[in-house]
């Protein structure tokens, strides 16, 4: 069969926000290679191994091997991590330029994963209610590392990022240290003025409520057009104390 190929880049979405952009290239046991995006709703392969059942994102992994016809699946991770599985589907959903195409797990060999994330805005401070100890400290939730965090010693409290001027923004993500597992409430505000805990003259992004467990990754998109130079995330209520492992505002897509 005649080799083809289609290119396209897409932006996956986490809540609703544009979190990171990937490129899926499918190898056929055909011969023929597939450029493509995973739709909405489809950017996980579902899989059951000896530890379980789980979801895997496509965008944290570097390559997927397929075998039987598309019942087995090797995952490789960067770094060298690897996973062999059952698949629990028996497809890919994919959006390409000749439109929408349902591709059978049984018609691929490979699949190679490119993601590209984008680059953070780098805060000059960070505020926040208060903290628990020293090393629990508002810098851990700037630090890059998913390990530490900073904790407000409470169930409530707020975190607040200064980003030197105002700022056209695309998202915020935040990941939580969160025990033990339950609901809470969040909300995002942002300002040209320093927020803290008057919050009557900023602008409410979003409030989200629901339940919560540790390691989760919470992304909101900012509405077109919103510039801010201080983003806020208030917790009015929660089971958990709030901490935060890392808090990271984003850039409107393009800029």
């Amino acid at each position: 069969m005649q080799r083809f190929v289609f290119a396209v880049l897409i932006a996956l979405c986490a809540s609703g926000a544009a979190a990171e952009r990937v490129r899926i290239e499918l190898e056929l046991t055909d011969g023929s290679r597939l450029l493509a995006e995973p739709v909405e709703g489809g950017q996980e392969l579902r899989l059951k191994t000896r530890l379980g059942e789980l979801s895997v994102p496509l965008a944290d992994t570097e390559r997927l091997e397929f075998a039987d016809g598309g019942q087995t699946v090797v995952v490789h991770w960067p770094g060298g991590d690897r996973l062999t599985a059952t698949t629990k589907q028996t497809a890919f959903q994919l959006q390409t330029i000749l439109g929408p195409l349902h591709i059978p797990l049984a018609a691929i060999s490979r699949a190679k994963i490119e993601t590209t994330r984008p680059t953070a805005f780098k805060p000059i401070g960070v505020h926040t209610s208060g903290h628990f100890a020293p090393h629990q400290s508002p810098a851990m939730a700037i630090d890059g590392e998913f390990g530490t965090a900073w904790s407000s010693g409470d169930w409530k409290g707020w975190i607040e990022l200064d980003l030197g001027e105002g700022r056209e923004l695309g998202h915020v993500e935040f990941s939580l240290q969160f025990d033990p597992a339950g609901p809470a409430t969040y909300e995002i505000h942002v300002g040209a003025e320093p927020i803290r805990d008057y919050r009557g003259s900023a602008m409410l992004i979003e409030r989200t409520s629901g339940p919560r467990k540790d390691q989760d990754r919470v992304t909101v998109k900012f509405p077109p057009g919103t510039f801010a130079r201080y983003v806020q995330i208030y917790c009015p209520e929660s089971v958990s104390w709030f901490n935060i492992r890392e808090f990271n505002v984003f850039p409107r897509p393009g800029k």
